[in-house]
């Protein structure tokens, strides 16, 4: 159990965690290994999925930014938008109905 509590905080990098679970359990590191890589594996795939999701939501955010306002979105919006939370992106989904100008994007991403 401490060792589970250990790799999903994430106090010790996997490597310094499987060299400690190698030397401290030698004969149990067989059973134990497959346990802890199916934590990893989960963490991964959470982490995965969420940048993911925010990948797909900015990369539509910035194609709505440009029909609306019918110019490519410059790099310093398209940093900041990558900046933002998932929340905040569908909150700017939710501006992008009242933002009449590029100037109104503008004055709503540093409040975010």
């Amino acid at each position: 159990m401490l060792l589970r509590y250990v790799s999903v905080t994430g106090s010790l990098s996997e490597s310094d965690l499987s060299a400690a679970v190698q030397a401290a359990f030698p004969l149990q590191a067989s059973e134990l290994m497959p346990t802890l890589a199916e934590t990893w594996m989960e963490r991964g795939m959470e982490k995965g999925m969420e940048i993911g999701v925010h990948s797909g939501q900015l990369s539509l955010m910035i194609r709505q930014l440009t029909v609306k306002f019918g110019q490519a979105i410059d790099a310093a919006i398209q940093t900041d938008l990558g900046k933002l939370s998932t929340a905040n992106l569908d909150q700017l989904g939710e501006a992008l109905l009242s933002l009449k100008t590029v100037d109104e994007l503008h004055q709503w991403l540093p409040r975010r």
